[in-house]
């Protein structure tokens, strides 16, 4: 019995290895190896990956060390699939002859196997451990300058961008940032006209720690998916919090010299418009008054910002200064317009105003830089 079994047992893993040699006889059938002069091949046309003159060299430089070690893989007209690069790099080293892997596919297999192929190189990722490992073993290794830089840890990508689902992404629970109906327009039309520049950076479960003002915009647009960084970090951890304030605060820390702001802006309103900075008339206006002086706000109309805002140069209120003969009848006017005169009182509105917390105050504008001007003033 023990005999027969095992028999059985034969027979049946000759025929599943028996098997396993025709379908790799069947799928290999199709493959030719070749090694074709460099002219006779051709580059496919739509190929959407680029290769800058950096990698170039850098290519050239592994074949130069390595040798030709990737065949180039092309249909059966020669034309190139995958290894665009490898044969931009042959031609910069001077190479007559490189080695081919010529496949017979369909049309649209060809279509789908150049996306394929170089979509498939992004999805994998370094193990930090074993590669500080490696490359420690490589400090004394012969390389020239343009492999050098292949070698450099500072120079590997750790946190990767991705592509994904808007949905599967949801905002942090403690984002205390709110983001304007206006702020969210500006958005939109940077997005319409330059596409989301700025990874959104999520926690290890998809919840936003940065960008939360991006995926809103994206949304109101119609996006499905938003490049993202994912770290690997729990979403209410010390780290992830820190990351969610920094987004909301440091920017405030940098400077701003309004008066450039102010010249920028203006060659943007003269070239396009300010849809997508983030700014309108209205706050250049606001920025115009606090970065110029009295006579330079005078002067604004004579400028070409007279040619596309509709503003007006601010006016010293009209003042009138009355003098009275004596306290009493300094009293009898404040009893007949209303107002209740103290020792502090040097200057009134009129119509008269009811003094609350702003109200009191008149932003005047000065040679020097603008002050505050209250009831304590000497004016």
């Amino acid at each position: 019995m023990q005999t027969a079994s095992f028999g059985r047992l034969l027979f049946v893993n000759q025929l599943l290895f028996y098997y396993a040699c025709c379908i790799t006889f069947i799928s290999m059938k199709n493959i030719i190896n070749e090694i074709l002069p460099i002219n006779q091949l051709t580059q496919y046309e739509k190929n959407s990956r680029t290769h800058s003159d950096e990698q170039i060299q850098s290519l050239a430089a592994a074949i130069d060390k390595f040798g030709f070690t990737q065949p180039i893989i092309c249909d059966e007209n020669k034309v190139i699939l995958a290894g665009h690069g490898r044969y931009m790099a042959a031609m910069e080293l001077g190479l007559e002859l490189v080695p081919c892997r010529i496949v017979r596919l369909t049309e649209k297999e060809k279509k789908a196997y150049v996306i394929a192929d170089n979509k498939i190189a992004e999805m994998s990722e370094w193990h930090e451990e074993n590669l500080l490992s490696e490359l420690s073993d490589l400090q004394d290794f012969d390389i020239d300058e343009n492999l050098a830089a292949l070698f450099d840890l500072n120079t590997f990508v750790k946190t990767k961008a991705e592509q994904i689902s808007i949905d599967k992404i949801k905002p942090h629970p403690r984002n205390y940032k709110v983001h304007p109906p206006d702020q969210l327009e500006h958005l939109q039309q940077s997005i319409k006209e330059n596409g989301i520049y700025r990874n959104v950076l999520v926690a290890n479960d998809l919840t936003i720690l940065a960008g939360h003002g991006i995926v809103e915009a994206a949304k109101l647009l119609g996006l499905t998916s938003v490049p993202i960084l994912r770290l690997d970090l729990p979403p209410n951890s010390t780290k992830a919090v820190k990351i969610l304030t920094a987004d909301n605060e440091v920017t405030h820390l940098a400077e701003t010299n309004m008066r450039e702001m102010s010249e920028l802006l203006k060659e943007l309103l003269v070239e396009d418009d300010l849809l997508g900075t983030g700014y309108d008339k209205d706050k250049i206006e606001n920025l115009l008054m606090v970065s110029r002086s009295k006579d330079e706000v005078k002067r604004l109309e004579d400028e070409q910002w007279g040619d596309f805002m509709d503003f007006q140069a601010v006016k010293p209120n009209p003042k009138l200064i009355i003098n009275f003969e004596n306290e009493k009848d300094r009293e009898d006017f404040g009893k007949f317009i209303g107002a209740e005169l103290t020792d502090k009182t040097k200057y009134i509105w009129w119509p008269f105003k009811e003094k609350n917390k702003f109200a009191h105050l008149n932003y005047v504008f000065e040679a020097e830089p603008m002050k505050n001007v209250t009831e304590d003033s000497d004016e």
